[in-house]
């Protein structure tokens, strides 16, 4: 068999580059090659594979030479078994069989084996593309190239509002120290830290220059869109905020030559006392204020002693002042030294012969101070430096101080040369407080500040490299994210040596450059399998998701009004397999969001709120969006720029670069987040989920799906071709090329397995043109997902709403007329649903059918319909075994319930109205438990059994003939029920306590002929109607010390032997029943008292207790 393997490939000689092109026989019959594209669904790894079993070559004596010098290979000593070699380098190389290219790829040493004093290379050829990728692990996007940018406050707000080389902008993120409060000129204001800004750079020229380092090109429709060309990418992480990895940099280097000094100075008695060597005793003053070295003091430092400068003269040599605010320092406009935090420095302070004149038997000694003040905490270190000794006045010393510190804050930075005074015992008294006259000089004075290497630092005026600002991340990390994002698949197109790259959907389209009829080539003699996709998947589970923290604000309040993470996409499908596919992506989407403390900007937002306090949080690898311009003239008159406390320019433009989710007309999300938290015109409803993923899935989920395996008659012509023709044609369908098995010439009949391709329906949904005024919530806006119900068909709002997407029809963005039924309404089998008002409208059981009832609180458990109405008698005549349970129903319309029986409890805890005929003649075996109903209709529960208690403390009004000839085996509970209306209770009974504490007004006949066997406590009730509890049985106590009105017959043919009744009551003919007329005297004779009436039969009269 002819098969020839032929490396080709470019290395480095020194300074020269050569090509090599060495060809060599291959020794192994048993060569073959494998396709396989089934990963392709295995979304971390949507590589094209080919790949070939290990081959032979003879170790001629050109093969040793060329494997030493290119892979390494080194033999030991005499033994020719004891050898090493390099097995992770591979090669190019291209595979001939009969001189047909029939595979290129990268060649892989794997052994060296001796067989009869021959040597034998093993190797094993693989794709090219894993190698591409591979060059990518170590190209780092913030060591691409270099871009240098003069940091200034001009070109900091040029980052801020446009473009940079097409390629970088400054983003303003409100995360708690880049966009943030700043308190300046005495009041706070937002403002912009500049030190802080995250740099972002555009993800297509990031992309491009990477395959240009690694010197390879690409084909690419979608790396060319402008889908693509909308994304940026950067993170706030501290290391990416400042000159990352660069050398050391001197930030100041300045010194004074001949500096002379006089005045007369107050000084402060310290604790420290000192001995000289003859024993003579001193008291040590200490400067009440400390003497700074700046230039500012150098020239406006007047004394009020000699009426001249304390400095009588100075010169000044400035080498060095990198920043505009060291140069404010060494020209004399501030008195401070300017540092930038989360940096480290070395300083290093030279004094030369300082000397202090005069005539004492006072000493002196030499004192340094360095002053840092934390400008974030207001924290204050000093570092205090002196001569070794005490020495006479017109002695000289000099002195070198060298440190090193970090800072993690903004800070000042003042240094003070000065000296401590040994008074002389001679000279004692009792004051703490002494002047003494300074007469000093020095030949030089020298301050040098030096950033150290690796400090992450941006200096005003400086130069910064602005790839050194971005997110320290492999550009392999970008592209396996971004794989993603867009389901891409990545193989090389061996006629022009690219990389094509795409997204799954487009790389299969069909034309004659990817499409091979194999209707010839099928061997039909062989076996010819046809089975369900869906048999060769594992999950019944989606999820895909970014990676965002939990502690970030927006993202927690998300989840916790839709349960996901913001942009995340989750379902689940019938399937007798379970799993979860689970597309986790390292990147974090940006969120724009109106800012905390100002409605009228719009900033990207990452941060954790504590109460008020905005912490940064940073994405883990980077965030990623859609670059927007954010306008509005308060940005102009209003947001200052930031450096330092006392650094600072109004931004004085409209415009502002920001991050966010989304372009106008998609949505980088894997799906449309619930809640957004900024206006914006539209909402787009493409997303990834439904524009990348949908349709490839469909075709294992659906069940016209299937997957053929075959044998098929390959040719080295025809297999040379299969590098290209990625969809084959065969029995009428198209089918996708998965996976072909050990190819060889000497086995051309290989086996081969197919994927059907499917025609899925990913319905066109626009946006409406009305967005619905929003509601500031919790610092979110609440905005539902904007759908055109025109255009959308029932299986893409079924899609929907199997993941909680909520449709705008309750905004009145919907014209109910032309919504078809179809896309209106949803059903499970047992009802229909009508998604516009969140009602149940129908019931499909038959009448008398028993059900063990679902839990409705959301309709088929769907978060985004709520069952919050009851319509058009849907559930009459219907037994409901087990608890019924609607946490989301409001209002139980008229007849909803007619007839029906309750066998376990009845829970509606946000029912509020019952409508008329609501629940006639229905039995509840269990407890009636609504707390928030207020309203009972008329006849609502007429002829109704209560077995377990009713409550419903809420409830206020009843309404006429509402529990008629109705049964309570439970006690009654509704403690703020006011009144009872005409025949409400009328022939009703009462095993259980009345318990309504609150009712007022009992109406006309509204519990004749009732029956109550437990108590009747009421104890407000005032007013009692004519015939209100006529022929009533009461077989308990009858309690009302605060009824003052019982009607005409109201108690008729009730027995009481025990009555307690408020003061002057108005008592009607025949009120209390049996003894109605005694009742009227006896009270009447005890003066209308209020209290307990009790019958006696002996007297025949009411007693009075």
């Amino acid at each position: 068999m002819n098969i020839k393997i032929r490396f080709i490939f470019r290395t480095n000689i020194g300074k020269k580059v050569r090509l090599v092109d060495e060809t060599f026989e291959c020794l192994d019959d048993n060569f073959s090659i494998n396709i396989d594209n089934e990963n392709i669904n295995d979304f971390s790894k949507a590589i094209d594979s080919k790949f070939t079993k290990t081959l032979k070559l003879a170790g001629t004596e050109r093969a040793v030479a060329f494997f030493k010098e290119y892979y390494e290979v080194r033999y030991e000593g005499e033994n020719d078994f004891s050898f090493t070699f390099n097995s992770r380098t591979g090669e190019h190389c291209i595979i001939y069989v009969y001189d047909v290219e029939v595979m290129q790829g990268v060649a892989l040493l794997t052994g060296i084996t001796r067989n009869k004093n021959l040597t034998i290379f093993e190797i094993q050829v693989i794709n090219d593309v894993k190698d591409i990728l591979n060059e990518f692990k170590n190209l780092y996007i913030d060591e691409l190239d270099n871009y240098g940018y003069e940091w200034t406050f001009n070109n900091v707000k040029t980052l801020l509002n446009t473009t940079v080389n097409d390629t970088f902008i400054g983003v303003a993120m409100a995360d708690g120290e880049c966009v943030s409060q700043k308190s300046i000129g005495g009041s706070y204001t937002t403002a912009i830290d500049i030190s802080k800004i995250p740099i972002a750079a555009n993800l297509k020229k990031i992309i491009d220059k990477g395959f240009e380092k690694i010197g390879v090109q690409y084909q690419s429709n979608f790396l060319n869109s402008d889908r693509l060309k909308a994304l940026w990418l950067c993170n706030n992480k501290s290391e990416n905020l400042g000159i990352w990895g660069d050398s050391d940099k001197i930030l100041l280097d300045f010194y004074y030559d001949n500096v002379y000094f006089l005045d007369r100075l107050p000084f402060l008695l310290s604790e420290l006392t000192y001995t000289d060597d003859n024993n003579e005793n001193y008291r040590v003053y200490i400067n009440k204020y400390d003497r700074n070295i700046s230039r500012w003091d150098l020239m406006h430092g007047w004394s009020n002693f000699y009426g001249q400068g304390k400095y009588t003269s100075y010169e000044i040599t400035i080498n060095t002042s990198e920043s505009d605010e060291l140069d404010s320092y060494v020209n004399g406009a501030t008195r401070h030294i300017y540092l930038v935090g989360n940096c480290k420095y070395q300083i290093n302070f030279d004094l030369q012969n300082y000397f202090l004149g005069g005539h004492t038997n006072n000493k002196y000694r030499g004192h340094i101070i360095f002053r840092f003040t934390d400008l974030a905490t207001n924290q204050v270190e000093v570092l205090n430096y002196y001569t070794d000794e005490f020495m006479n006045y017109s002695q000289t010393y000099s002195k070198n101080i060298t440190f090193e510190k970090e800072l993690e804050h903004n800070s000042i930075l003042d240094i003070y040369v000065q000296e401590d005074i040994a008074l002389h015992e001679s000279y004692w008294d009792d004051n703490n407080e002494k002047k003494f006259v300074i007469d000093s000089s020095c030949d030089s004075i020298s301050i040098n500040v030096r950033k150290i290497a690796g400090s992450q630092v941006r200096l005003q005026g400086s130069t910064i490299n602005l790839y050194s600002q971005l997110p320290h991340i492999s550009l392999y990390d970008v592209i396996v994210n971004l794989q993603k994002m867009f389901n891409l698949v990545f193989s090389l197109d061996k006629d022009t040596n690219k990389l094509v790259i795409e997204p799954e959907i487009d790389y299969y389209q069909l034309n004659s450059n990817t499409l091979l009829d194999i209707t010839e080539l099928v061997d039909y003699d062989s076996e010819i399998s046809i089975e369900p996709a869906s048999g060769s998947i594992d999950y019944n589970k989606i999820s895909a998701k970014y990676s965002i923290s939990d502690k970030d604000y927006h993202n927690k309040y998300h989840k916790d009004q839709a349960g996901i993470d913001f942009g995340e996409f989750k379902t689940e499908f019938e399937s007798y397999t379970k799993g979860e596919l689970s597309i986790k992506n390292e990147f974090t989407i940006c969120k724009a969001a109106t800012y905390i403390y100002n409605d009228y900007y719009t900033f990207t937002a990452s941060y954790e709120n504590e109460n008020g306090n905005l912490k940064k949080v940073s994405a883990d690898k980077a965030f990623v969006g859609v670059r927007k311009v954010h306008t509005h003239q308060q940005v102009a008159e209003r947001l200052y720029l930031w450096y330092n406390e006392n650094i600072y320019s109004l931004y004085g433009l409209q415009q502002i670069n920001i991050l966010d989710f989304c372009s106008n007309d998609f949505d980088y999300c894997y799906d449309t987040p619930r809640v957004v938290f900024s206006s914006m015109a539209n909402l787009p409803i493409d997303n990834l989920f439904y524009t990348y993923y949908f349709k490839v899935l469909q075709e294992y989920i659906q069940l016209t799906g299937k997957i053929v395996r075959l044998k098929c008659y390959f040719d080295p012509i025809t297999f040379s071709t299969l590098s290209k023709k990625r969809v084959v044609y065969w029995e009428n369908n198209y089918w996708k090329l998965l996976k072909v098995s050990d190819w060889s010439p000497t086995k051309p009949v290989v086996d081969v397995v197919l994927l059907k391709m499917i025609d899925v329906e990913v319905p066109a949904i626009q946006p409406k043109p009305h967005i619905p005024d929003v509601q500031w919530i919790l610092g979110g806006f609440v905005r539902p997902a904007q759908v055109d119900v025109n255009n959308l068909s029932v299986t893409m709002l079924d899609t929907l709403s199997n993941v909680g997407a909520l449709i705008s029809n309750k905004a009145g963005s919907v014209n109910l007329n032309e919504i078809a039924d179809a896309v209106r309404y949803l059903t499970d089998g047992i009802s229909k649903y009508d998604k516009y008002d969140f009602a149940i409208v129908e019931c499909f059981l038959a009448a008398n059918t028993q059900i063990a009832f679902p839990d409705y609180t959301n309709f088929d458990g769907l978060r985004a319909w709520p069952v919050v109405e009851i319509k058009n008698t849907a559930f009459r005549d219907i037994k409901f075994t087990g608890d019924f349970k609607m946490n989301n129903l409001e209002i139980a319309n008229d007849n909803e319930f007619y007839t029906s029986v309750f066998t376990g409890d009845f829970n509606c805890p946000n029912l509020q109205t019952v409508g008329i005929s609501a629940f006639v003649n229905s039995v509840f075996n269990g407890s009636f438990n609504c707390p928030d109903l207020q309203t009972v209709g008329d006849g609502a529960f007429f002829y109704s059994k209560f077995t377990g208690d009713f409550n419903c403390p809420n409830l206020q009004t009843v309404g006429f003939v509402a529990f008629i000839n109705s049964v309570f085996t439970g006690s009654f509970n509704c403690p703020n029920l006011q009144a009872v209306g005409y025949n409400a209770f009328l022939n009703s009974v009462f095993t259980g306590a009345f318990n309504c504490p609150n009712v007022q007004t009992v109406g006309t006949s509204a519990f004749r002929y009732s029956v109550f066997d437990g108590a009747f406590n009421c104890p407000n009730l005032q007013a009692v109607g004519n015939v209100a509890f006529y022929r009533s049985v009461f077989n308990g106590s009858f309690e009302c010390p605060n009824l003052t009105s019982i009607g005409n017959d109201a108690f008729l043919n009730s027995n009481f032997t025990q009555i307690t009744i408020g003061a002057n009551a108005t008592l009607g003919t025949g009120c209390i029943g049996a003894h109605s007329t005694e009742f009227i005297q006896d009270y009447a004779d005890n003066g209308k008292l209020a209290g307990t009436y009790v019958w006696d039969s002996n007297t025949q009269h009411w007693i009075y207790q």
